[in-house]
């Protein structure tokens, strides 16, 4: 693996996140929302390689300073919502039914979000992420090229143990958002390595195989987030000592969903994994 293609990565990825942060300047933008989070999310994977490794400098701080942490959440908090709504169009055409309440319930808390980004967006500053770009590329630089896909592989190889430690849990529900971004991490790495496959043991990921992996529990997160987000407007409600027909119907009917979808889940993991399914709890 040539040195420069790690340095190719983080330059695309920090562009692809200036590209989608102009993008957003309309905040309805949901493909520009998406994609700068991702670019950002194999960002802060090189990060965490690079503190596990070589870490000389303080990138911690430059990032959180440079306001791109900050940006990265309050997208995260928008995006969850406009996926939320995103659901509730579903089932409101599976029901013919508007589910007034909840919808109304997802837009007051999509104006406030949009709020928040508006707010973060402005604290960007392109000159601070040119710095942190530089001493990014910095603390890349101080490995020796050909340790780089050695130290990839040791990286990679922990997340494979600590998902595996994960998933043999019976209360595995409470663990799949970590496994999530464990593969996450997993594929960014790949991803800026160049390594389309790779063998671990008994496992042999491909860049392919892993995305499809990756977007199951995507799957399984989406129906997890709508949920919880049912079951706080149904406790907003109670402390209002009131009721909602149409929202306890639907809840009922998310729960059998989710059941569902979290069996199938869990299945394909073990599967993935090699791992022979013992008997599992939500």
């Amino acid at each position: 693996m040539h040195k420069s293609y790690p340095e190719k990565y983080i330059k695309k990825q920090l562009n692809q996140f200036r590209r989608n942060y102009i993008r957003s300047v309309s905040l309805k933008n949901k493909e520009a929302i998406h994609d700068f989070r991702v670019a950002l999310k194999r960002i802060v994977a090189i990060i965490k390689f690079l503190k596990k490794h070589n870490l000389k400098r303080n990138i911690n701080k430059v990032y959180k300073s440079s306001n791109l942490e900050s940006f990265y959440r309050a997208g995260g908090r928008l995006r969850e919502i406009q996926i939320n709504k995103k659901i509730l169009k579903t089932y409101r055409t599976k029901f013919d039914n508007r589910f007034s309440t909840l919808n109304n319930y997802l837009t007051g808390r999509e104006k406030i979000a949009i709020r928040e980004l508006k707010k973060s967006r402005k604290r960007i500053s392109f000159k601070k992420t040119r710095k942190f770009e530089s001493i990014l590329l910095k603390n890349f630089r101080e490995i020796q090229e050909d340790k780089i896909l050695e130290l990839v592989d040791q990286f990679i190889s922990a997340r494979i143990t600590e998902i595996e430690t994960l998933i043999i849990d019976r209360h595995v529900e409470s663990k799949l958002h970590l496994i999530r971004k464990l593969i996450k991490s997993i594929k960014y790495l790949l991803e800026m390595s160049g390594q389309k496959e790779r063998s671990y043991g008994k496992l042999n990921f491909t860049i392919e195989r892993i995305t499809l992996l990756e977007d199951w529990i995507g799957h399984w997160h989406d129906l997890y987030v709508f949920r919880e987000a049912v079951k706080d407007l149904g406790r907003w409600l109670e402390q209002r000592v009131k009721k909602d027909a149409e929202t306890d119907f639907l809840l009922l009917h998310i729960e059998r969903d989710y059941q569902i979808i979290f069996n199938e889940t869990v299945q394909y993991i073990y599967t993935d994994f090699k791992i022979e399914n013992n008997k599992i709890e939500v």
